[in-house]
């Protein structure tokens, strides 16, 4: 499924590569863009390992 705004996994931030995908979800979720498929991997999987990295 094509998200408009949503980056890719392999877009940079700095060093990190997922940080822009996580950014962009979070966006589109405040906005009410993001679509429900999403919802249950918020805050989990990759945004989780993500937010803590040393």
């Amino acid at each position: 499924m094509k998200v408009e705004g949503l980056a890719s996994c392999w877009e940079k931030t700095g060093k990190l590569f997922y940080f822009a995908r996580m950014c962009s979800k979070i966006r589109l979720y405040a906005a009410g863009d993001l679509p429900e498929d999403y919802f249950d991997m918020l805050g989990d999987g990759f945004d989780d390992r993500t937010c803590r990295y040393p």
